[in-house]
């Protein structure tokens, strides 16, 4: 099993872990320290913010293609909730190929994108892409809000103050050649790299590294200098209705018992 190194505590953030493997083992170190997914680029950005590392990594974002098809990007990596799914990935890398799953895959996909769109991008499962081929993203579009979620503004304003980043894709002609669903993975350039987004790399077999965020509070609960609730609102409200009416039960239960023993 690989191993998982604690980096540095992050206020607002958490405890970050670094894993160097192949994206299988990562998987798995992490689970095991009961971090459910590799870091997103909105957290990872939160860490070059207020942390200290501004290297690159592996991220729990895929681009998902099909033949003559735009680009889908998934929030949360099919692959990473699939130990099958990501060593079948693996594999694929080991021998210069991408992996390529059912068609079927994809039009899944597709859909949970198209049923997002009406949401804003920062709470989209799916986002589909404007371009098939390499092309710079702005920092108000869809897709930078998509990534890069709450930490857009303040990384860009102080890593990125051009205003875009590049984005390197799957060149179409290779995924034109096909017929199944890739899904391979996206890659967050260090900050001396241009923050660019990578979504055509293959090498899931090698030990580049991942991180891995254990949350101890939600952010808002640690800015505001306040631990989160262990019940969200709604079930602390129906759980005193439920309270407030047992206490009229017991209290006509009491008043009968009472009158009993009057009599």
């Amino acid at each position: 099993m690989a191993e998982a190194r604690l980096l540095e505590q992050v206020k607002g953030l958490g405890d970050v872990y670094s894993v160097e493997a192949p994206f299988d083992e990562q998987l798995l170190t992490l689970n095991e320290r009961g971090i459910r997914y590799p870091i997103s680029i909105r957290d990872a950005s939160y860490l070059r913010l207020y942390g200290q590392n501004k290297g690159g990594m592996r991220t729990c974002h895929a681009p998902i293609l099909a033949k003559n098809s735009p680009v889908i990007i998934a929030r949360i990596s099919p692959l990473v909730k699939d130990i099958k799914m990501v060593r079948q990935a693996v594999n694929a890398h080991r021998k210069g190929e991408f992996p390529s799953f059912s068609v079927e895959l994809y039009s899944q996909w597709n859909d949970i994108a198209e049923k997002d769109k009406s949401k804003k991008p920062e709470n989209r499962r799916a986002i589909i892409l404007s371009e098939r081929g390499d092309y710079k993203v702005h920092r108000d579009s869809d897709e930078v809000r998509f990534f890069w979620q709450s930490a857009r503004e303040k990384y860009f304003a102080r890593f990125a103050p051009e205003g875009s980043i590049q984005v390197y894709q799957i060149a179409p002609i290779t995924v034109d050649s096909q017929n199944g669903t890739i899904i391979n993975y996206t890659w967050f350039d260090s900050l001396e790299d241009g923050s660019g987004l990578s979504f055509g790399d293959r090498d899931l077999d090698g030990g580049d590294r991942t991180f891995g965020v254990l949350k101890k509070t939600s952010e808002a609960g640690s800015r505001s200098g306040k631990a989160s609730l262990p019940y969200t609102i709604r079930q602390i409200e129906r759980e005193i209705r439920r309270l407030s009416g047992l206490e009229a039960e017991l209290a006509c239960s009491r008043a009968f018992l009472e009158s009993l023993r009057k009599k």
